[in-house]
């Protein structure tokens, strides 16, 4: 991916109404695809402001892709404790089948995740 293209991507992403954070987890989930390199990732990471942290570049590649983030328990930022104890007991109680709501979901928890590859803006 050329600087050209990761730009016109990242502009057409945010057009389309997607965050920050949603973008960049989506370029990681590209390069766990092997379809972008680490040189790529870093490279569209540093358009947005952000920087791979050290822990990550020193990294086997094997474990950039399956390793780079940690789960944590901590709510996301701005989300409030309340709210995610009465979402695990909504959850508890019911238990719909998968639609594509909860995939959306099951997407925005891996991009979350993904998000702890990434410093704050510089």
């Amino acid at each position: 991916m050329t600087l050209d293209e990761g730009k016109k991507a990242i502009e057409q992403l945010k057009a389309e109404g997607h965050s920050e954070e949603e973008i960049l987890g989506a370029f990681y989930k590209m390069f766990q695809n092997d379809e972008l390199t680490f040189e790529e990732l870093d490279g569209v990471v540093n358009l947005m402001g952000y920087h791979l942290t050290d822990e990550f570049k020193n990294m086997s590649p094997e474990d950039q892709k399956t390793k780079g983030y940690e789960e944590t328990d901590k709510p996301a930022e701005g989300v409030d404790e309340k709210e995610v104890e009465e979402a695990k007991e909504i959850d508890s109680n019911d238990e719909p089948e998968k639609d594509d709501e909860s995939e959306k979901e099951d997407e925005s928890e891996e991009k979350e995740r993904a998000m702890k590859l990434f410093e704050g803006r510089k």
